[in-house]
């Protein structure tokens, strides 16, 4: 074994378990999740480059005539496109299509050594016809696409009970060459069946991608105003467009020493949004009884008892009080005998 197979095999095994780690115990939000993606993604490019300089595989050649150590590596383009589809890189249309370019090569690979069954090797064929609509089923078609998913659903449960169960047959003694395959190549099976739903979801996203980059207002209005207005068109107006100002100008925000280079807003929407996942429908009270009432009476709303006005006592033996009421009585009386009853209202007469 040359040094060459060794770095490869070293460096598939490192791009093996950095995409386990991935998959398996990083949580995409951790910050260390973005590194070891790139560093994967760049141990699977380099692997994909070893492999055609060494002339690993050739179509020329039969299943037998491979070596069980070089069939891990049938599905590197595979490993590769999983990892791609995981970026969050600008161009996502770009990158989809260079997953379905590794994915075609994956499936061409496995046809030349006869490792597709019947039905994919039909499918393989309907994507190869048109890659950006290829769909399980025909479009419409909604019962068909439910069974076929179904049928490859319960096809792959039955490759990982396989696959399963002849890792727990070489763990019990020393692994012989003809068992090694078979694991290798039981692998490469899973790895086939998860490529065609992968291809049919794929199709979807670029779909959706093309509806929206054709129907979005504002990429007509730009490229229309693009055209309309001269390249060195002068204005004098002193504030910008509302529409620039919500676009901005697509640059970076801030300076290398921090200094904003554009206006820009800090919303909490996302903690918002976050909290009120599980927010009752209803709204809650915002405060509690004992604060309403405190809040009622700094307002004056609520009479405590020392505020309260005495009721006014009579006393018949007080000759003043009578005296008083009396007049506080007749002056009534004659206010009444002057003024007949209604004789104030004066907007009803005719």
């Amino acid at each position: 074994m040359d040094d060459s197979d060794q770095s490869l095999r070293g460096l598939f095994s490192v791009a093996r378990e950095k995409q386990q780690l991935l998959e398996t115990q990083l949580d995409p939000s951790a910050p260390e999740y973005a590194e070891t993606l790139r560093l994967a993604i760049r141990n699977f490019e380099e692997c994909l480059r070893m492999l055609a300089h060494l002339s690993i595989f050739s179509s020329n050649e039969s299943l037998d005539e491979v070596a069980t150590a070089d069939l891990q590596y049938l599905a590197s383009e595979y490993y590769l496109a999983q990892l791609l589809t995981r970026s969050s890189a600008t161009n996502r249309r770009q990158v989809l299509l260079r997953v379905c370019e590794l994915y075609d090569r994956f499936l061409e690979r496995l046809r030349d050594y006869s490792l597709i069954s019947s039905p994919d090797r039909k499918l393989f064929e309907r994507f190869k016809r048109d890659p950006a609509s290829f769909s399980f089923a025909e479009p419409g078609d909604a019962a068909g696409r439910r069974s076929i998913k179904i049928a490859r659903l319960q096809e792959e449960r039955t490759i990982k009970a396989k696959l399963q169960a002849l890792r727990d047959r070489s763990s019990e003694h020393n692994v012989d060459d003809e068992v090694l395959r078979e694991i290798y190549l039981a692998d490469v099976e899973l790895c086939a069946n998860k490529s065609f739903a992968e291809l049919d979801l794929l199709s979807q996203e670029l779909e959706m991608l093309k509806s929206a980059s054709t129907n979005t207002p504002d990429s007509r209005d730009d490229e229309r105003s693009h055209r309309q207005a001269p390249q060195d068109s002068y204005s004098d107006r002193l504030d910008r467009p509302p529409r620039e100002l919500l676009r901005g100008s697509g640059g970076p925000i801030l300076d290398p020493k921090g200094r904003p280079l554009q206006p820009f807003t800090i919303t909490d929407k996302r903690d918002r949004i976050r909290k009120g996942i599980f927010k009752p429908g209803h709204n809650l009270p915002t405060m509690s009884i004992d604060e309403y009432l405190e809040e009622e009476r700094k307002r004056g709303g609520i009479l405590d008892g020392e505020s309260k006005a005495e009721s006014t006592i009579y006393d018949e033996d007080d000759v003043k009080q009578a005296d008083e009421e009396t007049m506080k009585t007749r002056a009534w009386d004659e206010f009444t005998e002057s003024n007949s009853r209604g004789s104030g209202n004066t907007l009803n007469r005719g």
